[in-house]
């Protein structure tokens, strides 16, 4: 099944709105469909998801999301930081969420941030489609 907006408009014809960000629910639920269906279920099962306003980095720019994990590989605990503000659209949140899972599947091995491992990781969740009807 394709996730994304095809979820999105389920959940607004049952009646759900996004009248600031998607809901934490509709974030957990696209967080595991894709972990299920693009990452072979390897990451972590259920990371922590908070929605905060006004992200930034060190240098004070702003971010769409950001992801801390503390452990090993096969027992890593993370938290996802979502903006509300920069993620309103279910669209956009979903895009963040594919680009914070690529950093958990990556999480103490890239070499790079935003390297060639990680433009692999966003590379093939393009070729599995994952992005069909979201970007």
């Amino acid at each position: 099944m394709k996730i994304g907006l095809v979820l999105a408009t389920q959940l607004l014809l049952a009646g759900g709105c996004f009248a600031q960000h998607p809901s934490t629910l509709f974030m957990r639920t696209m967080y595991r469909e894709s972990n299920k269906n693009y990452f072979a279920n390897k990451l972590p099962q259920n990371p922590k998801i908070i929605w905060v306003y006004g992200l930034k980095n060190d240098k004070g720019e702003a971010l769409f999301a950001e992801t801390f994990c503390d452990g090993e590989e096969g027992s890593l605990i993370c938290t996802i930081k979502l903006d509300a503000q920069n993620n309103a659209a279910p669209s956009t949140a979903v895009m963040s969420m594919y680009h914070e899972q690529c950093h958990i599947k990556l999480w103490g091995k890239a070499l790079q941030v935003h390297g060639h491992e990680f433009q692999s990781c966003m590379k093939d969740l393009a070729n599995l489609d994952a992005f069909q009807d979201v970007w």
